[in-house]
């Protein structure tokens, strides 16, 4: 579907959702051991995280680079080039700016939360209609706006960045294409959460657990399975996805020439 600003500029070729997740689902079946070795690293890397003492603060740090690190590699394959291990660990080698849009992208995210809790927060009113209240009067509309700083992270390193370029960058790529850029958010988001959901269940403690209260004061858990099917398809194909926006919407911008006054290359 064109994007209004592909219909008032019609030298920019149009942006569609379908584009992004059949170019992601051919990155992946071109490039499964890459993708899939990255995305074991990072599944490692959160279970080894939650296992370790102090593990939530050594998370902080190095899942970010990690993260994007990943992003990075998945948008080469996208385009073509190649994806070396050395890849993955590219955040580290700008560890303070990627880090810290990683930081600023948390915090713009978290707040969208936040808003969606203000009326159960600050209101007497019952917790269902608070929330959903909350997302949709004011948690929705935020996120949609915020939608534009989607790839702040990923431009930091691929184009060597700094935060706040990194932010002017990813919302002027954005330009035009909320209505592709929230449902495609809301598909990753949703993807990995109903590969969860048929794994969860009522056991006791295990390397698995999730911190959910069940009503019985046990805690609710997911198998080894749905974490299999994420580290193996899921994530790597959602990833490949949301590399292939970000990709395509800079060529689009390339294409006319529009770019280079915008932010360096």
């Amino acid at each position: 579907m064109p994007t209004e600003e592909s219909e008032s500029n019609p030298n920019l070729p149009p942006v569609w959702i379908v584009d992004w997740f059949l170019c992601g689902w051919n990155t992946y079946r071109r490039n499964p051991g890459r993708l899939i070795f990255g995305s074991l690293l990072l599944t490692a890397s959160s279970v080894l995280f939650a296992l370790l003492p102090g593990g939530s603060l050594v998370s902080a740090i190095v899942s970010p680079p990690l993260i994007v690190g990943y992003l990075f590699t998945c948008a080469r394959l996208v385009r073509g080039q190649t994806a070396q291990p050395v890849h993955l660990f590219a955040g580290f080698t700008h560890f303070g700016r990627v880090w810290l849009t990683f930081f600023l992208w948390g915090l713009i995210l978290g707040l969208g939360i936040f808003l969606a809790g203000i009326p159960y927060i600050f209101f007497d009113t019952n917790i269902l209609v608070g929330i959903v209240a909350g997302i949709v009067l004011l948690g929705f509309p935020y996120l949609i706006w915020a939608l534009k700083y989607n790839f702040a992270v990923l431009a930091t390193l691929d184009r060597s960045l700094s935060p706040r370029e990194a932010f002017r960058f990813s919302a002027k790529i954005a330009e035009g294409c909320r209505a592709d850029l929230f449902p495609a958010t809301l598909i990753g988001f949703l993807l990995p959460l109903v590969c969860y959901l048929p794994g969860i269940r009522e056991v006791g403690s295990s390397l698995f657990a999730l911190a959910l209260p069940a009503p019985n004061g046990r805690v609710l858990q997911v198998g080894p399975l749905p974490y299999i099917v994420n580290a193996f398809l899921i994530l790597p194909l959602v990833s490949a996805s949301w590399s292939a926006a970000y990709v395509g919407l800079v060529s689009r911008w390339e294409a006319v020439g529009k770019l280079e006054s915008e932010a360096p290359s």
